[in-house]
């Protein structure tokens, strides 16, 4: 025998609140939320690349010049920070040890010795439209300023 439905469209006779709908849906996201995160791998480490601009490294033309690429989550998690990968400014490059796997904003400045940004702060970690990707240890990201 077939299970009867109220008018309401439900087998326990009502319906949900606006409120309970909200509530429900947020404990849905929550809990694949969680399992997005616990199916992750902790860390992937060695990312490395090279930032270029107009096709060719972006490199330190004048003394003092610093090349700065911060990876910033775009999730974040209570526990994590953005991590600044270590640059050498003569030829582009970029390295970062270990880093949890995700989507991230990339920020990249060149600073000079009066930390004056050549890039006019156009990438900096609030603005820039950069985005990378964090799959697998020894993964190339290059970065490629318009």
């Amino acid at each position: 025998m077939s299970e009867r439905l109220d008018p309401s469209g439900t087998a326990w006779g009502k319906s949900l609140s606006p409120v309970q709908v909200v509530a429900v849906l947020s404990a849905a996201a929550g809990i694949a939320a969680l399992a997005y995160w616990l199916a992750m791998p902790a860390s992937v480490k060695n990312i490395t690349g090279t930032v270029t601009r107009a096709g060719k490294p972006l490199v330190a033309t004048g003394e003092g010049e610093r090349l700065h690429v911060i990876f910033v989550p775009e999730v974040r998690r209570p526990d994590e920070f953005p991590t600044r990968a270590e640059c050498d400014a003569a030829s582009g490059t970029f390295r970062i040890g270990e880093i949890r796997p995700g989507k991230y904003r990339l920020a990249v400045h060149l600073f000079d010795e009066r930390h004056m940004d050549a890039l006019g702060n156009k990438f900096d970690p609030g603005n820039s439209p950069i985005r990378g990707d964090v799959a697998a240890s020894n993964q190339v990201i290059d970065i490629h300023l318009p």
